[in-house]
């Protein structure tokens, strides 16, 4: 039997805005389920392993991969490495007229410590909310870095090489599990899931920005929901 792959975003996909514990444990259920099948779920988020860690321990989530850092960073279920991508430095020099913008920039590697080797990102604090704005302007018209911003934090940003994205991870999970395109599933609220909603069979949530609707076969009330729909084959394929 072929297993089904799922990927699902995490903040604002998995986990909603405001977070609703009963849809989370209902995710988590539904999730166990179909991993217990046989199946492969992944979570793809732009949160940095520090972090993203942490929720898998409060909130007791539970996937086979986990793809993290704008998938620069891969993980097996017991957080093992399995891939990462570091960030030149030449590249981190091409936005040192930005320096100036930030109370600090700190490399870290894959598991978010502080280092100057095998850098998967720079943890940067802007000094007021007029130098973010300044900065992210200016890499959203470069299109040098991928960032994210913590959800508690607005001042506190993350930056990844741009050149990778979650299709990337996807298909390094797939090819390692044998997985044909058209038994992989995805699911995502923002800009940065449009490529693998695209590539693949994907889904929006309901909170989804108007773009990730319109690249979408559907959308989808919560993660669980679109489990039920893969395991009784009713939801859409990409022709």
């Amino acid at each position: 039997m072929v297993k089904n792959f799922l990927v699902s975003d995490y903040d604002g996909t998995y986990k909603m805005k405001p977070t609703l514990l009963d849809d989370l444990k209902k995710n988590n259920f539904a999730v166990q389920r179909f991993i217990d099948k046989g199946n492969i779920f992944m979570m793809a988020t732009g949160r940095v392993f520090e972090s993203i860690h942490k929720e898998f321990i409060e909130f007791d989530l539970k996937a086979n991969y986990i793809s993290c850092a704008d998938a620069n960073v891969l993980f097996n279920n017991n957080f093992e490495l399995l891939y990462y991508n570091t960030i030149s430095k030449q590249d981190i020099l091409k936005i040192k007229d930005y320096y100036k913008l930030f109370d600090e920039m700190i490399g870290k590697d894959p598991y978010s410590n502080v280092s100057s080797e095998n850098v998967v990102e720079y943890n940067i604090r802007y000094k007021d909310e007029k130098s973010k704005r300044i900065f992210v302007e200016h890499l959203r018209h470069n299109k040098l870095f991928a960032f994210y911003h913590d959800p508690s934090d607005s001042l506190n940003a993350h930056l990844f090489d741009r050149r990778n994205d979650k299709v990337k991870a996807i298909q390094f999970v797939a090819t390692l599990e044998n997985i044909p395109k058209d038994k992989i599933y995805t699911i995502g609220d923002g800009y940065n899931d449009l490529s693998m909603i695209e590539a693949f069979n994907g889904f929006a949530i309901k909170n989804a920005k108007d773009a990730a609707k319109y690249e979408s076969l559907g959308v989808y009330d919560t993660v669980s929901d679109l489990i039920d729909g893969i395991e009784k084959e009713n939801a859409p394929k990409r022709q």
